[in-house]
């Protein structure tokens, strides 16, 4: 395994009624990250227990293709879609992993 690739484990948390309104939006992001130079991997996952959480695992040759990825323009409508939607996420986490063996 290369241990420059980036990887992030992307918690999401719904409003109480707003889970079908944020499971598509997270699922516009998939088709176009995934044809992004230096993404390796990027997984949508939704928990079968409760509706409202969402788990993206996500896979970037590096940091740049990380940031690049951020700068993109659908990841900016992710943004500023939540921007203009007050109350649409409860919460979100984000934790930044890196191989080490």
């Amino acid at each position: 395994m290369n241990t420059h690739h980036v990887v992030l484990n992307v918690h999401i948390q719904a409003a109480p009624g707003r889970e079908e309104e944020v499971a598509s939006q997270l699922k516009a992001l998939v088709a176009p990250t995934r044809d992004e130079t230096g993404c390796i991997k990027y997984l949508l996952h939704r928990d079968p227990e409760n509706p409202a959480k969402f788990m993206f695992y996500e896979e970037f040759t590096d940091e740049m293709a990380l940031e690049r990825h951020r700068q993109t323009p659908h990841f900016q409508a992710w943004a500023q879609y939540q921007a203009n939607h007050e109350h649409l996420i409860e919460s979100t986490v984000v934790t930044k992993w890196r191989s080490i063996a």
